[in-house]
């Protein structure tokens, strides 16, 4: 699956089709919206780090551990061009957005009722960009964080969400953990992004 606009894109893939999981790997690579005036290095690349030929094959398909864009406190491959300062080599980066247990969150695997009882209704959150260090440097554009538990199937295309009127979202599982129903994770298919 590939979804992206002129500037950023986010690719899945599954790696062990028919094992009868969501194992699909996922990437990016692109511009985000930095919150530095004048950024010229705000180019994101999330991967992998980790080479395993089929004579490691792992105990179950997927990303090895710290990878995808699902774990908002991992910061294993996901390389910034530069920090913020502009200045030196790469740096690591993870994404985040509204922390509701102060501990790390799973994208779509959030503790937030669904639907949520005040306006009956999904919730989908910016997607923070923060450098290993802790500064904040911008938003990922087009994903938003879901902060419930897997509320749709895979590939669900959504347009009743708060906040976010007249546009539409499509919402597809991914490789979480060894877990079988693995994440979730929420992108707009109306755009623009930008």
């Amino acid at each position: 699956m590939l979804i992206g606009d002129d500037r950023l894109f986010f690719l899945f893939c599954t790696n062990a089709a028919g094992y009868g999981w969501y194992g699909r790997n996922s990437y990016c690579f692109g511009d985000l919206i930095s919150f530095k005036p004048g950024d010229n290095y705000a180019t994101v690349l999330a991967a992998d780090d980790n080479y395993s030929g089929m004579s490691n094959y792992w105990s179950y398909p997927g990303q090895f551990s710290g990878y995808g864009l699902v774990s908002s406190l991992d910061f294993t491959g996901k390389v910034l061009l530069r920090n913020h300062t502009q200045l030196g080599n790469p740096v690591r980066f993870g994404l985040t957005s509204l922390n509701t247990n102060n501990g790390q969150q799973i994208c779509g695997r959030g503790p937030t009722p669904f639907p949520n009882g005040a306006d009956y209704s999904l919730w989908l959150l910016p997607t923070y960009v923060r450098q290993e260090d802790g500064h904040m440097r911008g938003i990922l554009p087009g994903m938003l964080w879901m902060p419930q538990d897997r509320p749709y199937s895979d590939q669900t295309i959504v347009d009743n969400v708060v906040g976010q009127e007249g546009r539409r979202f499509l919402l597809v599982r991914t490789q979480y953990s060894s877990e079988t129903e693995g994440a979730q994770i929420a992108f707009d298919i109306t755009g623009p992004w930008r």
